[in-house]
């Protein structure tokens, strides 16, 4: 063992040196900003919910968007550590950047234990560790806000593979209390991480199989006792019923999953294999919201026969160990390929890779030429570098996309010019920014490649009442309310253009339409509240002005002095 070797690998220099080198990449996210792809429905809309910690169990009682109908995300601990976050950053981001980069961190430590775990040599354990910590394919799990659901969901699951691995691997002790008592915290660990994995992302479901798998791989080894299986497997199943159970109990209106359009979907969707795969072995073509129409399969293809053509040709492989490596990657990835509706066109976000990335690396282990590689070795050590330096800089270079929201969505637009999602967006930005013009083109663009294009008809109303074209407006709120009626949105913003033009009974029954189908619209209810204050009707007023108080949202002046006059 070389000097530098012995330097690196000795005790916990290892994780040291990962965690280092993995906070210096991403240091600069912390200064980034939303990016309004979800993040800004999951805190800035709803910060009332997460500024206050009592609502940690109501938590489990919410869909994760907050929807009321169509509910379909149940992950309870993600929107808990958002909750966390909000205790120390507020409505600041980079309280929730830290998280995300401490999380990357960790599960870099993670992934080399694993690694090992998988009886990888511990020197290339290590380097694979290091093109994990800083893969410009992971970016967007650790610079992307809500890219949290993938970091969160890698740290339970390895976490929990890691404590059956001590299970199933435990050691004779002298002292059987003492023996006992360990085998009692492996099993708890392994348990409670699988919770928490299962209640942050549906995915997690899928862990018993690959638990299995992985006591099939080891039952040879005679290292555990049919007993322990047996209440492992009841243990999972119990689990994943008490997913179900608080699913159901939580969600009044669920989302509807047709299995047809599911398996359509995938069926659809298959290429997308290829894709991720080519964004790992050559990551040339990222982008911050990848769709299939614009991303070059060639290249994608090419690298997975070259992958295959290694794995076939390489003698010492490990079989067994190969299965388990591409079962890892297969079942991790392809649940986000379901699409439940074919209308909406399926993009293929690469934080999505963050947990399958470790099978990746099982699977190359297994060819010869990367098994006889020694990374530290002098001869070497410049490609070791050179590969680790390479990968960080347009790791570095590649998150700067996500620094704010017109960088993410000019970037998006760029990247997938197909995709009407992310015209739609962009011109959303835009239109925040004052820039109606260039706003509006986004907004034509989105909708010349989908006419049904939910929002656009909302977004262009939003234009033509600040120009005040009441009528043009009224006429596009109208159309949104025709293709897209469930959106409380589109009836806030109508209530505010019939305010605007004095039509206050119109305007009432616009917002009462909104807290109905979205009861924590706060500013519907405080726009209600007054005008009924106005009307003098107090018995609506009040209720209204309840609904604020009770959702920890802030009553303007008008409202505070009726309430402490008692109306």
């Amino acid at each position: 063992m070389n000097k530098l070797k012995a330097f690196l690998l000795e005790k916990k220099r290892p994780f040291i040196f990962l965690t280092t080198l993995g906070f210096l990449i991403y240091l600069p996210s912390l200064f980034f900003q939303f990016s309004y792809l979800d993040d800004n429905t999951l805190i800035l809309d709803h910060y009332f919910f997460l500024k206050d910690l009592k609502n940690i169990f109501n938590a489990f009682k919410l869909d994760t968007f907050y929807n009321f109908l169509n509910q379909s995300y149940y992950r309870p601990v993600l929107t808990i550590s958002f909750l966390l976050d909000a205790q120390i950053s507020q409505q600041s981001a980079w309280g929730y950047h830290l998280t995300n980069i401490i999380l990357h961190l960790v599960n870099t430590s993670l992934v080399f234990i694993f690694l090992k775990k998988m009886k990888i040599k511990k020197s290339l354990a290590f380097f694979m560790s290091l093109i994990f910590t800083t893969h410009p394919v992971l970016t967007q799990a650790v610079a992307w806000i809500p890219g949290r659901n993938d970091l969160l969901l890698t740290f339970f699951s390895l976490a929990s593979f890691l404590s059956l691995d001590k299970l199933l691997k435990k050691k004779k002790d002298k002292n059987q209390k003492k023996g006992k008592q360990k085998n009692l915290l492996f099993f708890l660990s392994h348990l409670i991480f699988f919770l928490l994995a299962i209640f942050t992302k549906e995915t997690a479901l899928l862990l018993p199989l690959v638990f299995s798998s992985y006591l099939f791989i080891n039952k040879q080894k005679k290292t555990t006792t049919g007993e322990t299986v047996q209440i492992l497997i009841i243990t999972w199943i119990l689990g994943t019923i008490l997913f179900f159970i608080s699913r159901a109990l939580a969600f009044k209106n669920p989302m509807s999953w047709n299995v047809t359009e599911i398996g359509k979907s995938l069926l659809s969707s298959w290429p997308a294999v290829f894709l991720y795969l080519g964004k790992i072995i050559l990551p040339l073509n990222l982008t911050v919201l990848p769709i299939l129409k614009d991303t070059n399969i060639f290249i994608s293809i090419t690298g997975f026969l070259i992958l295959t053509l290694l794995l076939i040709t390489s003698k010492n492989k490990q079989l067994k160990t190969l299965t388990f490596g591409i079962f890892w990657f297969l079942i991790f990835l392809i649940p986000g390929f379901v699409r439940p509706n074919q209308e909406i066109i399926a993009d293929f976000l690469e934080h999505r890779i963050y947990l399958s990335f470790s099978g990746f690396l099982i699977i190359i282990s297994q060819i010869d030429l990367v098994k006889k590689f020694k990374p530290f070795r002098k001869k070497n050590l410049l490609l070791t570098i050179a590969i680790i330096l390479v990968l960080a800089t347009k790791t570095i270079f590649y998150s700067r996309n996500f620094k704010n929201r017109l960088s993410f969505w000019q970037k998006a637009v760029k990247g997938s010019p197909h995709h009407p999602l992310a015209h739609k967006n962009l011109g959303a930005m835009y239109y925040l920014d004052k820039n109606l013009e260039k706003a509006e083109e986004e907004f034509r663009l989105s909708q010349n490649l989908n006419p049904k294009e939910t929002m656009i008809h909302n977004n262009l109303g939003l234009i033509y009442m600040d120009k005040k074209m009441y009528p043009q407006a009224e006429e596009e709120f109208k159309k949104e309310i025709e293709i897209n009626p469930f959106y409380d949105t589109v009836y806030f913003n109508l209530g505010l253009l019939y305010q605007k033009q004095s039509q206050t009974q119109k305007a009432l029954e616009t917002w009462e339409k909104t807290v109905a189908l979205n009861p924590n619209h706060l500013t519907a209810h405080t726009n209600l509240a007054i005008l009924y204050l106005e009307q003098e009707n107090k018995e609506k007023s009040t209720y209204h002005i309840n609904q604020v108080i009770q959702r920890g949202g802030q009553l303007p002046s008008t409202l505070v002095e009726a309430l402490n006059s008692n109306l």
